[in-house]
């Protein structure tokens, strides 16, 4: 992953994250992250998906203008974006197409967003009839998403917008897998990322170390973790993107087929799991009535055998086609189950022109038609005579056990409305903790406010301490050089006072000077003349 980073503050990379307006953003953390070689793509069937999004707006472009591109292949495992309560989230690009940015204005594109889901996606949210809503994801489809950033008021910080590209993850998931692509044409950059999204019980086990290698450890993990979903283990390990869906739901690839089919069972696994789960926390199980018995067996085995009758095609026509010989009826069974006139429900639908068509004798028709009235009268006569007695019990067992479901559904009724109750109350109370949760933003964002303007002030009366502190060295410095300079005067003045004293005991002194020695000469001469 490109560490380059700029006024966003978001490594160059497509991100998981949740918007909803205003300040409403959160974002995903990002746990590890790691490039792969782009040669690995399969580009051609982006291309494809590529071109009929551009089909569709009619744009003119040339059929293989993304091969020019530059291409980016990166694997990342991420946290759930918490607060998001159906589970829906939004792919950003902001990190990627604005790379480049230097200033917050004016910071918005429109790229084109590719998803395909893996594992742990909500499909139901994601259907046909969501194909109008142009913020969600399509499986399988590019779609234009805007990216942009604005500030608000609140802390002047950039917020990642705009509600699109949405995905809807399944929560109750242990963790979900998607792959994504974003196409910018503007940059001519294309990003394809595979994206697993942890719950916080995966999360908290997920600790790769800082010199282990992050694609090894998250096969390692998967493997741990995700050996029941063998499709997800070849994804990871492949890095390449699964084979697009045709009409038909099925794959242009046998082995994707299998896989997808193994999701499914996985999935119907889950819901019918946390189906039972949810059933038995809110109601009990109505205990087993033990009904009368009739001619031998149970109300139930009564008309699941009745059941059983109406839908035998050799009972149907052994009492239909009766009357006719057995060349004419072996004739008309096989015309008619031909023709799908196999079971009661299909027969009573027949008709005189129908059998005609088939090839049935007129008068045959009227009689066959005819006898179809009778069927279910001449069916439950086949059937053991119940006598008054056992009719009775019957109807005692069934008011019964019609009365007990009563007061089961009574009960179910119930605890449904304790229920509902309970999650207004949870939704009152979320919203109470979301209240307070934005106060407590409000006053954080001032707090650090607060600290920014306390930790300026302390910096400039640090520097203002420092610089008095320098001056105090000075003048220091320079009353001690007064100081000498004073001393020094004053044995200088000493000195002084010391020599006139000494002069003014002494009186004045005569100085002598010695004549030179030629004046002796001539003097002596003078007087020996």
């Amino acid at each position: 992953m490109s560490e380059e980073k700029t006024v966003l503050n978001l490594p160059a990379t497509l991100l998981v994250g949740s918007y909803g307006g205003g300040s409403a953003m959160n974002m995903a953390r990002t746990i590890s992250h790691y490039d792969l070689n782009a040669d690995t793509i399969d580009k051609k069937t982006l291309i494809v998906k590529a071109n009929e999004e551009f089909e569709q707006e009619k744009a003119s472009h040339q059929q293989d203008f993304m091969e020019s591109f530059t291409w980016f292949h990166s694997v990342q495992v991420s946290s759930r974006v918490y607060g998001s309560e159906t589970g829906a989230i939004n792919i950003m690009a902001h990190g990627r197409i604005f790379k480049g940015a230097t200033s917050l204005t004016n910071l918005q594109k429109y790229p084109l967003i590719y998803f395909y889901p893996i594992y742990g996606i909500n499909h139901e949210k994601h259907g046909a009839r969501r194909a109008k809503d142009p913020a969600i994801l399509l499986p399988g489809k590019f779609r234009r998403a805007d990216q942009h950033v604005h500030t608000v008021d609140i802390d002047n910080y950039p917020r990642y917008g705009s509600d699109m590209a949405k995905v809807f993850i399944e929560r109750h998931c242990r963790y979900s897998a998607i792959s994504v692509c974003c196409v910018d044409e503007m940059s001519k950059e294309v990003e394809v990322s595979r994206i697993i999204i942890l719950a916080p019980e995966l999360e908290a086990k997920y600790q790769p170390k800082t010199n282990e290698d992050p694609q090894n450890y998250l096969q390692e993990f998967a493997k741990r973790e995700f050996d029941s979903e063998p499709h997800v283990l070849e994804w990871i390990k492949t890095g390449r993107l699964p084979d697009l869906p045709l009409s038909n739901g099925e794959t242009n690839n046998p082995i994707t087929n299998d896989l997808m089919e193994g999701q499914r069972e996985s999935l119907s696994h889950i819901y019918s799991r946390d189906s039972s789960r949810i059933e038995s926390a809110h109601h009990e199980e109505p205990k087993s009535i033990n009904l009368c018995d009739v001619a031998g067996w149970s109300i139930k085995d009564f008309f699941r055998i009745r059941t059983n009758l109406l839908q035998d095609p050799t009972l149907l026509f052994s009492s239909l086609l009766n009357p006719f010989p057995n060349s004419v009826a072996d004739d008309y069974r096989s015309k008619l189950m031909n023709e799908g006139y196999d079971s009661v429900g299909a027969i009573y639908h027949l008709t005189v022109d129908e059998c005609r068509k088939l090839g049935i004798k007129k008068g045959h028709a009227l009689m066959i038609v005819e006898r179809v009235k009778d069927l279910h009268t001449e069916i439950d006569s086949k059937l053991p005579s119940v006598d008054s007695g056992h009719q009775k019990q019957v109807i005692d067992s069934l008011t019964k056990e019609h009365s007990s479901l009563k007061q089961t559904y009574e009960r179910m009724l119930r605890d449904q409305e304790e229920v509902q109750k309970e999650l207004h109350v949870s939704k009152q109370k979320a919203q109470l903790m979301k209240s307070e949760f934005e106060i407590a933003k409000v006053d954080r964002d001032r707090a650090r406010e607060e600290n920014l303007k306390l930790s300026f002030l302390n910096a400039e009366l640090q520097r203002k301490i420092q610089t008095t502190n320098e001056e105090n060295a000075n003048m220091i410095y320079f009353a001690e050089q007064f100081e000498r300079v004073q001393n020094e005067n004053e044995a200088l003045r000493k000195l002084i006072g010391d020599a006139c004293l000494s002069k003014t005991r002494s009186g004045p002194k005569v100085r002598h000077v010695s004549p030179p020695e030629d004046s002796v000469d001539k003097k002596e001469r003078k007087e020996g003349q």
